[in-house]
């Protein structure tokens, strides 16, 4: 440990001691406010499951977050620990601690500025989405400057010069963006936009990485010419009139050979349109989107959720309940996919109904790939506009609320999901390792008295193989039941069984208990828990990590002041 993160390591225990867990404002010198969480757990090894040896048996991921803020100035860090090690599925390169986000920023009039870290994300994020995601281990913050200018009501630019976080390092290439946006009614007040409201946005990102020697794949004895400079640009239209909302957005990057495509020469192109009508009781929206080639990362090597640059948005549903959300979940595939999503929320007039509104949600998506031609060169292959090639997912679900008493409220949902497990997750050798699973939960909450609920789930989940033999990546059928009591705001508790009942391997048909106790203080949760975790991928916005089976006590702790 060095002089220096000593001397910060001591700086923050002492703000915090002195401010305690709970925001204070001090006269003529600012504020403070922060967080603090803690993910732990205690490792035990079960031969049933196959869980992996873990010789430290107690593992955390830890954060500290401090924010100043004094008039325009604003400052803040985050300290975080892995230690000894990250917790199981979680990068290995995260192991260590420090501090690998700081950053001050100052407010002059129309002029932001910020030095140090920080996340930006431009129109849907298909050229750039800088965020953090502590579920997935995720975290693509930028280090840099950047500066945002309001020239006049309605006109807002952005840009920045920076490089990613890589774990405690930064990627080897340099970014350079910058965005652009008008808001038609506050850049022209005085006309009469009554119910329209109209939004334009351009974007360019820029990736500047040193050259390297890569021989080519078809002739080893030559060296590929590797672009230095790679760039990528964006329009985007918000359209809105009433119930209505358009939005849409196109990206293009020029070629970008790298890992994922295989260095290939081919341009790259995203497409993303939504479309949403709602009204009292009616709920509306269809969304498409088209990829191609589109991976865009800040070094041309990268591979899994190291350095990503931007961001795919996922249009399939994203499922709360453990079973549709857990079992097969969708990877977004950045190099190929078309895809679409329509879903219709409706709540029942009072004609239709007798005492309380029963609330339905249909959702239906589909993905597929492009359909390609290979060319034979560099160039990799050529695709049509719409047609479709093979496919990765299909999802229909179907979802009923309906209140029973002022007491008790009872959800169903139903689903159908299929799924190419080789082109999703890349899982199998066979050309297709197809996967269809039926899937449906009941869900009850009753209100014991004021402040007390009780809620009972049960989930099934069943996997017919579409291939014969048995597809040994089938995971079986699955029944789940849940068991909740909240003592809002104070106090939770659950227990929960995921059964692998159906599982073709007999000795894969396992129990997965677990139980949770909870106490939330003010702004202070703690969570004690216990039990197996199954091994699985787990995914949000599309983005996933693998998870590795374990057993053992869990400790959560997250607070604010």
């Amino acid at each position: 440990m060095t002089r220096t993160f000593n001397r910060v390591l001591v700086g923050i225990l002492t703000l915090w001691s002195c401010f305690g867990l709970k925001s204070q404002t001090i006269t003529d010198y600012g504020e403070i406010h922060g967080n603090i969480g803690v993910d732990a757990q205690y490792y035990l090894d079960d031969a049933a499951i196959n869980t992996q040896p873990v010789p430290d048996i107690f593992r955390a991921n830890s954060f500290l977050n401090l924010v100043y803020t004094r008039g325009n100035f604003r400052a803040g860090l985050r300290y975080e620990a892995y230690m000894p090690k990250p917790l199981l599925g979680f990068p290995v390169a995260f192991e260590g601690h420090g501090i690998p986000f700081r950053y001050a920023g100052y407010t002059l009039g129309r002029l932001d500025i910020t030095a140090g870290n920080f996340y930006e994300q431009f129109g849907n994020g298909l050229i750039l989405r800088s965020y953090e995601e502590r579920a997935l281990g995720f975290d693509n913050a930028l280090d840099g400057i950047r500066l945002k200018y309001q020239p006049v009501d309605g006109l807002r630019l952005t840009g920045f010069i920076a490089r990613q976080r890589f774990y405690w390092d930064f990627s080897p290439g340099n970014i350079k963006g910058f965005d652009a946006e008008i808001t038609a009614r506050e850049l022209l007040p005085k006309l009469d936009w009554k119910k329209w409201n109209i939004i334009f946005g351009g974007s360019f990102v820029s990736r500047y990485q040193a050259g390297q020697e890569i021989p080519n794949p078809e002739n080893p004895a030559n060296l590929l010419e590797i672009p230095l400079n790679v760039g990528s640009f964006s329009g985007r239209l918000n359209l809105g009139y009433g119930g209505f909302q358009l939005n849409a957005e196109y990206a293009y990057k020029i070629n970008d050979p790298n890992a994922l495509n295989k260095f290939i020469y081919k341009p790259g192109s995203a497409a993303y349109v939504s479309a949403a009508y709602s009204t009292k009781g009616l709920g509306i929206s269809l969304q498409a989107k088209r990829v191609e080639n589109f991976d865009f990362r800040s070094d041309r090597n990268a591979q899994g959720n190291d350095l990503l640059l931007n961001f795919i948005p996922m249009l399939n549903k994203q499922h709360t309940y453990a079973l549709p959300a857990s079992i097969y979940p969708y990877a977004v595939q950045a190099n190929s996919e078309l895809g679409w999503q329509a879903d219709v929320n409706f709540t029942t007039p009072k004609w239709w109904r007798k005492k309380y509104a029963t609330t339905v949600n249909l959702n239906f998506s589909m993905v597929s790939a492009l359909d390609t031609t290979p060319t034979g060169d560099r160039y990799g292959y050529t695709s049509s506009a719409f047609d479709l090639g093979k496919q990765y997912y299909l999802d229909a679900n179907i979802e009923i609320q309906q209140p029973l008493s002022k007491k008790m409220k009872l959800s169903m949902m139903y689903m159908y999901l299929w799924q190419n497990q080789r082109l999703v997750q890349g899982q199998g050798t066979s050309e297709d390792n197809l996967i269809a699973a039926h899937i449906a939960v009941i869900d009850a909450t009753w209100k014991l008295a004021k402040k007390h609920t009780l809620r009972f789930e049960l989930q099934h989940l069943a996997t017919p193989a579409l291939q014969n033999p048995l597809n040994p990546l089938v995971n079986g059928s699955w029944a789940m039941g849940l068991i909740e009591y909240n003592f809002n705001p104070l106090f939770f508790a659950s227990v929960m069984n995921q059964w692998s009942y159906g599982n073709p391997d007999a000795q894969k048909q396992l129990h997965y208990p677990t139980a949770m106790l909870g106490v939330t203080l003010k702004t202070t949760r703690i969570a004690i828990g216990y039990g197996r975790q199954r091994e699985g991928i787990i995914c949000i916005g599309g983005v996933c990590r693998q998870v590795p089976a374990s057993n053992g006590l869990t400790f959560s702790l997250m607070s604010s002041f």
